[in-house]
Order: structure tokens, then sequence, then C-alpha cells
């Protein structure tokens, strides 16, 4: 694996981004990894969506939609959509910080669940789908589509 000035390729642990501290990665997906970071000054955690460098010479479109993502969720006060704390962009890395929600991942407890061959409970999923419905009709009630 190669070497960058702050670990192992892709990790940013120990590095400082605006406010926070980057103190564990928590998952990897599409175009970015999140990782937990302390804001040391308000003594709160929040996640931290940094954006994959190696993807921007394959990207040049990837920089604006990414702080054009952060813009508009900063947009939304809704309690289904996470709250933005900050964005910005340093020592060449792309970040929006977020809250911090305790839990389980969706993805990770519906390949649990797979894995064991097994469903959802029924009533679980439909009140899952409910609140993302609400998050997505507020969303779109405000211009924004979710292209996920």
């Amino acid at each position: 694996m190669n070497e960058t000035p702050f670990g192992p390729q892709g990790t940013l642990i120990g590095k400082s981004l605006g406010d926070y501290e980057l103190v564990d990665l928590l998952t990897s997906g599409g175009m970015a990894r999140i990782y937990k970071g302390l804001d040391k000054r308000l003594q709160r955690y929040a996640a931290v969506k940094v954006l994959m460098r190696e993807l921007l010479d394959s990207d040049e479109s990837l920089p604006e939609r990414f702080s054009r993502e952060a813009r508009a969720v900063a947009q939304l006060d809704h309690p289904n959509i996470v709250t933005v704390y900050q964005t910005g962009e340093q020592d060449g890395y792309m970040f929006i910080a977020m809250r911090l929600i305790d839990g389980n991942d969706l993805a990770d407890e519906i390949s649990r669940l797979r894995r064991l061959g097994k469903l959802m409970d029924p009533m679980r999923a439909l009140n899952i789908l409910e609140q993302i419905a609400e998050a997505l009709d507020y969303a779109h009630g405000r211009g924004i589509i979710h292209r996920d």
C-alpha cells in the first residue's frame, strides 16, 4: 500500500480539516470517505465526508458536484436530513462536516440480513421508507433532487 504524509493511502486519521480532527474512518463510498471527526472547541463529533482525491483526475466535474451537494444540503432543515456543520477545502482536500448519527448503517444492516438469509421486519422497513419519503418530499419541495 502506498504511503502519504497522513498514513496509508486514503487514510487521513490524525489530520485536521476545518475545525475537525479526523479520528476514525467510518466508511467509504462512491466519491468520498466518511470519517469521524472531533471538533475540539465544541467537544462534539461529526461525520466528515472527504472527497477522494484520486478521483479528481478522472472526473473534472467532481469538485463542483461535491460543493453543490454541500450547499444544497445546508439549505435543508428536516429531522430526516442530516445537518451540515461546515464545508471547505484544506490542503487539497474538499470536505463536508455533518451531524454524526449514532447507530448502524442501513446498507450494512441489509447486507447482514441477506447473509443470514433473512428479511427485514416489514413494520421496520415501512417506518424507514416513510422517513425517507418524508425527507425526499421536503427536499423536492425546495427544488433539490437526490440523485441516488
